[in-house]
């Protein structure tokens, strides 16, 4: 599915949706008017005269929006063709490649789909440290097909001052490679913006994640997994009113005591990636079993908030990233 393809789709639902949604419910209206607007500035970057810096699915995009790149993920663009039962043909062309057929589905479909030239063309690519071990190395690759500079941030695994330092200097390294090709400094007054909205994006989520506590869990596996917007659309004011909304909507849920299925039976953590290529799975859970994802491999880890520097952004953001 071409870019503009899913664009067209987006505008249908924001359509949709500013005349049916239902009451209660205002955070599904943001909800796609972000996704609409992120593929939008994707798709318009280069007639805008703005780069475009791919970002993989673990790279935080903050930066680059104070920086004035628009980025883009394409593992997420991947993973949503495959959920709409589209692209399946591009893990053969990924394949045959080159690309080993073993990795994950949603890496190889890539690389099928940058060969066949069906995703906006980046300025630069920039990943980090990442849980598959494919994902490494789809990073150079892509670098390859597409002859474009290549940023690798070094994410630390472990939680505490050291990977916050540590974190912090990669972040600066990333802030000078972006420099030198947009052949401008940092703005410090739109970077502290972009921080602030990052930093208020992460208090909220991780308050919507102890709301899944609640017996019965307000939220269902599926809807819960709308938060995933924060990894690609993170820094946009938008991002900011979708999270508040859906906070409040999900508490407002567990006050009144409203589970997200009639009877819960059973609360299940999910370890790993849901099954993106057909969602149904987690209907077909809740519907026959009464089970519930009340947690997920994306949102499990212990989470703190931090304190908001507006003296060191780059050392908020590194906070952000150890400990939220």
């Amino acid at each position: 599915m071409k870019i503009e393809k899913v664009v067209k789709s987006f505008q249908k639902r924001v359509d949709h949706l500013r005349t049916n949604c239902p009451p209660g419910e205002q955070s599904k209206l943001l909800y796609n008017e972000v996704l609409k607007t992120y593929f939008e500035e994707a798709m318009n970057a280069r007639q805008d005269g703005k780069l475009l810096g791919w970002a993989s699915m673990t790279a935080p995009v903050e930066l680059l929006r104070a920086m004035g790149v628009v980025p883009f993920k394409p593992e997420q663009y991947v993973i949503q063709n495959l959920a709409s039962g589209e692209g399946l043909e591009y893990i053969e062309m990924g394949a045959g490649y080159g690309f080993n057929r073993e990795s994950c589905s949603t890496h190889v479909a890539l690389v099928g789909l940058a060969k066949q030239g069906l995703m906006p063309v980046p300025d630069f690519a920039y990943h980090s440290a990442n849980p598959c071990d494919s994902g490494i190395t789809l990073w150079d690759v892509l670098s390859h097909i597409y002859q474009c500079p290549s940023f690798f941030l070094d994410y630390p695994y472990h939680h505490d001052a050291e990977a916050v330092s540590y974190l912090k200097g990669e972040l600066e390294d990333l802030v000078q490679f972006m420099e030198e090709r947009v052949h401008r400094p940092m703005d410090p007054e739109r970077l502290n913006q972009t921080v602030k909205t990052c930093h208020e994006v992460s208090h909220l989520t991780i308050d919507f994640q102890e709301l899944r506590k609640a017996v019965p869990c307000p939220v269902g596996g599926r809807h819960a997994l709308n938060l995933g917007i924060t990894q690609n659309a993170s820094g946009m004011p938008q991002t900011v009113e979708f999270v508040r909304a859906f906070y409040q909507e999900t508490a407002e849920k567990a006050r009144r005591g409203e589970g997200a299925i009639p009877q819960e039976r059973h609360r299940i953590l999910w370890l790993g990636g849901m099954p993106y290529y057909d969602y149904r799975l987690i209907d077909w859970m809740e519907e026959e079993f009464g089970a519930v994802i009340v947690a997920d491999g994306l949102n499990i880890w212990p989470h703190e908030k931090v304190l908001l520097d507006p003296s060191d952004p780059l050392g908020t953001l590194a906070r952000i990233m150890v400990y939220s």
